[in-house]
């Protein structure tokens, strides 16, 4: 099963992605919006994790 396919439009882009279950689709749908984002890149490991602190005085921030 592949996992997502780019959906090309004149004015706009799209993707539809793919998985047995709700995880692979939303963990499938990540790696499409990369790809759309940064291009193709088949060395992606699927284990990196990187810690983000972000800070503000309200939710609105």
């Amino acid at each position: 099963m592949k996992e997502f396919e780019i959906l090309e439009h004149t004015a706009d882009i799209g993707m539809a992605a793919y998985g047995k279950n709700k995880r692979e689709v939303f963990i499938n749908t990540a790696r499409g919006m990369f790809e759309i984002i940064a291009g193709e890149n088949k060395n992606l490991k699927d284990n990196f994790y990187d810690k983000i602190k972000l800070e503000a005085d309200n939710l609105e921030g």
